[in-house]
């Protein structure tokens, strides 16, 4: 939410002393090209662009074109062995270590065994686990969808041994929401740890 905020405070500043119109928007545009943004995030400002004209009545960028946005494939994937370390690793943490380093090694198996995102083992409730045979639902992804991916059984059972009353399978150690900036730092600690 706080990205959209700033897209479209950035776009407002731009046109405070313009009419809100094509060739306006299309200036505005030019400029974040001028500025070397990806055409990715540029995307973003079209989408944004369409809402707004939408929003107002107006009918001046319906069919304004996306930019191609080239997929560029990852530089590196990680292989099982550092998948492995990752999980394996002990950090010290200030609270509830031991809890904590079991936590992000279940996370960091899904993740590397399911190929699913961050924000979609987040989302993982204790309904969404099956255990005949061993499965996750990921609920609203990308698409939309719901997705049922099989798990290892020793995943399964992590899973299991990590409940503690808990609707969701991946808490903060205050039993609170865990978000993906926190698993994102973490992992990060443990890539450094490992050398990777």
């Amino acid at each position: 939410m706080y990205a959209v905020k700033s897209r479209f405070h950035k776009l407002r500043c731009f046109l405070a002393a313009r009419n809100f119109n094509r060739e306006n928007f299309t200036l505005f545009l030019s400029g974040l090209k001028s500025k070397n943004y990806t055409n990715a995030y540029i995307n973003k400002f079209v989408a944004l662009g369409k809402h707004v004209a939408r929003f107002m009545g107006l009918d001046i960028l319906r069919d304004y074109s996306y930019f191609h946005e080239s997929r560029i494939p990852p530089k590196e994937i990680l292989t099982p062995a550092e998948i492995k370390s990752l999980s394996e690793i002990k950090i010290n943490y200030a609270r509830r270590s031991g809890w904590t380093n079991s936590r992000q090694k279940l996370l960091i198996l899904l993740l590397g065994t399911t190929g699913c995102r961050v924000g979609e083992a987040l989302g993982l409730t204790y309904d969404d686990i099956f255990s005949t045979p061993p499965h996750v639902l990921f609920r609203d992804t990308k698409n939309g969808d719901t997705r049922q991916v099989p798990i290892a059984e020793d995943i399964y059972l992590m899973m299991m041994e990590l409940k503690d009353g808990q609707e969701k399978v991946f808490v903060s150690v205050r039993a609170g929401v865990l978000n993906s900036q926190e698993v994102n730092i973490d992992l990060k600690k443990r890539a450094c740890a490992c050398g990777i």
